[in-house]
C-alpha cells in the first residue's frame, strides 16, 4: 500500500470510530471478514450475520452468483434486505465454485488453469447478475479456492467496477487494491474455526500484521464453530482492531 493510501486509512478511521481504532500500542488496525459460499437463504448465515451484528462488526460475504439465477425472488429480497442493512455487504465470489481434473490430470478450477475464455465469461456473468439483483456491480473479488493465474490478472484488468481484490498474496495484481489475508480464521479446515489455534498464529505475526482479511465459511460451520468465531472475534477487538466493510476500506485507500 502506498503511504498516501496508508495514510488515508489512518484519517479515515480515526473520524468515522475515534479512539476506538487505536490499540494499547497505539497502532490502528483494521480486519475485513471474509465470509465465503452464499449460495441461497439460510439459518446459518442468518446465525452468522446475527451474531457478528451482536459483537458490533460488519461483515462482507462472497455469494457464488449461478444461485442468483437458479434460487427464487425470495432469496433475492433476503439479500437485498442484509445488503441495505449496512453491516453486510456482498461480493463477487465467482459463478459456480467448480474445479475437476482436466484430460491430462491437471487439477482445474473456474479461476485456475481453465483458461481466458471461461474465467471472462463466469466473471463477467457474475458481475452482471449481481448488479441486476443488488442494483450494483461487485466492487470486491474473492476467487474460489483462492486460485489465481494469469488469466484471472488479465480478466481482472480489464474491469473497472471491481477494485479490491481478496487474496493471501500481497503483491499487487491487476492494479488492483488488495485484502491480504494474513491471519487464518480457519486454521483446522473449512468450517473449523479454532480460537485458540486463531491466538497462538496471531501471537507468532502480531508484530507485523496491522491489516488482514479473515476468512470464513459460515455455512459449513459444526457444532461450536460460530462460537469459535465469536470468540476470534472478540479477541481481536479487544486486541485494538477495527472491523470494515471492503466499501469502507476502498474509500480509505482511494
Amino acid at each position: 500500500m502506498k503511504i498516501k493510501g496508508l495514510l488515508g486509512v489512518l484519517l479515515f478511521v480515526a473520524c468515522l470510530w475515534g479512539d476506538v481504532a487505536i490499540a494499547e500500542d497505539g497502532v490502528r488496525k483494521i480486519a475485513i471478514v471474509k465470509a465465503d459460499d452464499v449460495r441461497g437463504v439460510s439459518n446459518k448465515w442468518d446465525a452468522f450475520f446475527a451474531v457478528s451484528k451482536e459483537l458490533g462488526i460488519r461483515v462482507s460475504a462472497g455469494v457464488i452468483c449461478n444461485s442468483l439465477e437458479a434460487e427464487g425472488e425470495g432469496y433475492h429480497e433476503w439479500l437485498k434486505g442484509y445488503q441495505s442493512s449496512g453491516y453486510v455487504e456482498f461480493w463477487n465470489h465467482g459463478w459456480d465454485h467448480q474445479r475437476w481434473e482436466s484430460e491430462n490430470g491437471d487439477r482445474l478450477s473456474e479461476f485456475g488453469g481453465s483458461g481466458y475464455a471461461h474465467q471472462k465469461r463466469h466473471f463477467e456473468d457474475s458481475q452482471a447478475m449481481m448488479a441486476r439483483v443488488l442494483g450494483v456491480p461487485s466492487i470486491a473479488f474473492g476467487s474460489p479456492y483462492n486460485a489465481f493465474d494469469a488469466d484471472t490478472e488479465r480478466v481482472l484488468s480489464e474491469n473497472e467496477d471491481v477494485r479490491l481484490l481478496f487474496s493471501y498474496r500481497l503483491e499487487g495484481k491487476a492494479g488492483k487494491a488488495i485484502l491480504p489475508m494474513r491471519f487464518k480464521g480457519e486454521l483446522d479446515g473449512t468450517g473449523k474455526p479454532n480460537f485458540e489455534a486463531f491466538k497462538s498464529e496471531y501471537a507468532s505475526k502480531k508484530r507485523d500484521v496491522t491489516l488482514t482479511a479473515l476468512q470464513f465459511h459460515p455455512l459449513y460451520f459444526e457444532d461450536g464453530g460460530l462460537e469459535e468465531y465469536a470468540k476470534i472475534v472478540e479477541f481481536m477487538l479487544a486486541e485494538g482492531w477495527v472491523f470494515v466493510l471492503p466499501s469502507e476500506f476502498l474509500a480509505m485507500t482511494e
